[in-house]
């Protein structure tokens, strides 16, 4: 019985790429750039540190160009980043039913800000974030961190994320795994698969106790 949820943020929790993508297309411009939209999307939603890889090993990124876009990135979240719709009834009724949620994030406590700004901040008990100092995720170190934290039972644990290195982290951690796949991309060996927060109540019976 799955008791405890750990979330990923970006692409699960809320519909934050597409501002991602806008800020890159901004920075990039601004260095003379020009990418196609989806383009961009496509880099970003493999992992920030492949984007900027790939977009080093295709225009040589100048100087300044990590500084530009952190800059617009955090506008670009604040004015355009949402909840995906159903995520916070999810949450507040899984907290309701007696489970809790925590957060295992690449970002930074920036994440903050944008859970103050839509009332999720009380709806997450621990947020673990690149600035807690555990190695990038596939590697399991901060969500054993939540475990042994918070004396939670790997068989009692879920992972919900957007990415294969999600997924990949949950099963080094030796906890469940359900890939988040709004978009039906596929792609991730996980427990369970949903495509919304209506499939995703479904398969926890949330609300229906």
């Amino acid at each position: 019985m799955i008791r405890h949820l750990i979330w990923d943020f970006d692409g699960t929790l809320y519909d934050t790429y597409p501002a991602i993508a806008t800020a890159y297309a901004q920075t990039l411009e601004a260095c003379g750039f020009s990418v196609d939209f989806d383009e961009i999307m496509a880099q970003i939603t493999v992992s920030m540190g492949h984007a900027r890889s790939y977009f080093d090993a295709k225009f040589g990124l100048p100087d300044g160009f990590d500084a530009r876009l952190q800059s617009l990135r955090r506008s670009a979240e604040m004015s355009l980043a949402r909840p995906f719709p159903g995520a916070e009834e999810t949450l507040r009724a899984w907290l309701a039913q007696g489970g809790t949620n925590d957060i295992l994030t690449h970002r930074s406590r920036s994440i903050h800000a944008l859970l103050e700004k839509h009332g999720f901040d009380s709806l997450i008990r621990a947020c673990v974030t690149s600035d807690d100092g555990f190695p990038r995720k596939p590697d399991p170190a901060g969500l054993r961190w939540l475990l042994e934290t918070y004396a939670m039972r790997p068989d009692e644990t879920l992972m919900v994320g957007d990415r294969p290195l999600d997924i990949e982290a949950g099963k080094n951690a030796g906890v469940r795994t359900c890939f988040f796949d709004p978009a039906g991309k596929g792609g991730a060996d996980a427990d369970f698969t949903v495509r919304d927060f209506t499939g995703l109540r479904t398969l926890l019976n949330i609300g229906s106790e």
